[in-house]
């Protein structure tokens, strides 16, 4: 079977500055992000899962969703932090 462009690179979650859950620029809900993550795992388990947080963002809801992905069984989780211009 031939891959998609969706299962070449492994899902993206951002903590948005607001304290927002985004999943692949599409907002989440906090009882929907266990669910969506879920779901990422079973479809590619492999994949692993890239975390994101703007600057400004909630250390605790970074956090959070880390702890959720880990429960849902995300293999590898990939933080990216987003650096301020100059540093």
């Amino acid at each position: 079977s031939v891959g998609t462009n969706q299962e070449e690179k492994p899902p993206e979650v951002k903590v948005a500055a607001d304290g927002s859950i985004w999943i692949n620029d599409e907002i989440v809900s906090e009882e929907e992000l266990e669910g969506r993550l879920r779901q990422m795992v079973k479809r590619a388990p492999d994949d692993g899962i890239i975390l994101k947080g703007d600057k400004g963002a909630d250390y605790g809801v970074v956090v959070h969703v880390l702890d959720v992905a880990r429960k849902v069984g995300a293999k590898g989780i990939q933080m990216s932090a987003d650096r301020p211009k100059g540093q």
